[in-house]
């Protein structure tokens, strides 16, 4: 395989001589050649990435930055957190004393209390009018009192139950005796105006009856109605007194508590809004502050920002969502990040136009106020065949690699393509495989214009 390989490149450099018939050629001694100090590499495929470098600076990522205020006026009694100490979201910043949060649940505990009464209220109201609505269905059905009464045994229905019930018997009373009076006087027994007054006396007995049905079924539905709208206040009422608490920081499941809590109203405890980094803690133990006054910054430093200024003159080759591969100048550090923002105006100042890339950084390596270089990558490509950058010379205007064939020396004419400051794409004049002259090829260019002038 190595034989067929060799085979193969001594082809290609045999090509390239051909080429190079017309092309300038020397030959230089052993000893030329090992004072020279040339070494040598052979053409190959490589991943070549032209980039635009702008000088940059890393900044916090100010999405990811909180400031944090008590939003309730108090003392503060501890403060478990340091300058520069990690936080997690949920974590005690400050403990505050106060009286306004105390007046706040208080007045939140009343809503809660009246809205349990009210519920209370509504559950027995709830059983009342189906119990008193069942016993309008049985009286409907014309069935005896003691039935009624027994289907009825234990069920909740209030003083409804007893007018229901007395009309109920009255008016079945009225019937009987007007149904008696009417049997007597069909049999010539009594008097017409007996059996008419009996008839007089169930007919208003029975639109006292019907009017009581009515009024009561009215009135239950009434008082049920006037519940939920009580009920639908008293919510709205402990929603915003919630919603006041949720302001002051306390959380949901912390309000809920409060029904059973026994200890001190006035506490309240300021949580971190955020993971991150504390930046800034301008509080003391004992001082008073107000509920807007800033007095702790948190950072989320696992990403941050890089500011570039880019020049008018080349803001054509930027585009939002660009990679770009951050250096630092300081340490020796690199990532890849993403252009995420190119701002539509240039600014007067600096003539220049603002853009930023948001990079990774778990490991908290970059950090804020470090000067960056950012390597806009503008195309990337796998080239079949790259030189290094130091073997190309250029002579009367061509652009020219040395390639070597025993002490003879030929300045090949190429044509690049991308090259990344270290290497560069050959687009035509060698094949890969060749070898060619890497370091001190200028050794070699000297040699060959003192030939020529020769």
């Amino acid at each position: 395989m190595n034989n067929f390989k060799n085979i193969v490149i001594s082809l290609l450099l045999c090509a390239t001589i051909a080429q190079a018939q017309n092309n300038s050629t020397f030959e230089l001694s052993a000893e030329q050649i090992e004072k020279s100090e040339i070494s040598q590499s052979k053409v190959s495929q490589r991943n070549i990435i032209s980039t635009l470098s702008i000088p940059g600076k890393i900044s916090l990522n100010l999405d990811q930055v909180a400031h944090v205020m008590p939003q309730i006026k108090g003392i503060i009694t501890s403060i478990p957190v340091k300058l520069g100490s990690e936080v997690t979201k949920g974590d005690t910043l400050c403990d505050i004393d106060s009286r306004d949060l105390a007046e706040s649940k208080i007045t939140y505990l009343k809503a809660y209390k009246d809205l349990v009464v009210l519920n209370l209220k509504m559950d027995r109201q709830s059983a009342v009018t189906k119990n008193t609505n069942q016993l309008l269905d049985l009286l409907a059905k014309d069935l005896k009192v003691e039935v009624i009464q027994e289907k009825l045994k234990g069920l909740e229905i209030g003083e409804n139950r007893a007018r229901l019930i007395t009309e109920y018997t009255n008016l079945k009373l009225e019937r009987s005796i007007m149904e008696r009076e009417k049997g007597l006087y069909d049999k010539k027994m009594s008097a017409s105006a007996d059996f008419y007054e009996a008839e007089a006396n169930y007919k208003s007995t029975n639109a006292k009856y019907i009017a009581l049905t009515e009024s009561i079924s009215y009135e239950i539905d009434k008082d049920l109605q006037l519940l939920q709208n009580e009920i639908s206040l008293a919510k709205s009422n402990l929603g915003i007194y919630q919603q006041k608490l949720l302001t002051y920081g306390l959380t949901e499941e912390a309000i809920k508590q409060l029904p059973t809590q026994n200890n001190s109203f006035t506490k309240y405890s300021l949580l971190a809004p955020i993971t991150g980094t504390i930046l800034e803690k301008k509080i003391s133990t004992g001082e008073l502050v107000n509920e807007d006054r800033n007095i702790v910054v948190i950072a989320d430093l696992s990403t941050v920002w890089v500011d570039v200024l880019i020049s008018p003159d080349v803001i054509q080759q930027i585009k939002l969502g660009q990679k770009v591969i951050i250096q630092s100048n300081l340490v020796d550090i690199k990532t890849t990040g993403k252009l995420i923002y190119i701002s539509p105006i240039v600014d007067e100042s600096t003539k220049t136009i603002t853009a930023r890339i948001v990079l990774e950084n778990k490991e908290k390596l970059w950090r804020p106020g470090l000067f960056v270089t950012a390597n806009v990558v503008l195309e990337e490509k796998n080239a079949p065949s790259v030189v290094s950058i130091n073997a190309i010379q250029n002579i009367n205007g061509k652009n020219v690699v040395f390639v070597r064939n025993g002490n003879r020396f030929i300045a090949q004419p190429v044509k690049l393509g991308l090259n990344d400051g270290k290497y560069v794409e050959i687009i035509e004049g060698l094949a890969p495989g060749v070898e060619y002259v890497t370091n001190n090829s200028f050794v070699l260019k000297a040699h060959l214009l003192n030939q020529e002038a020769e």
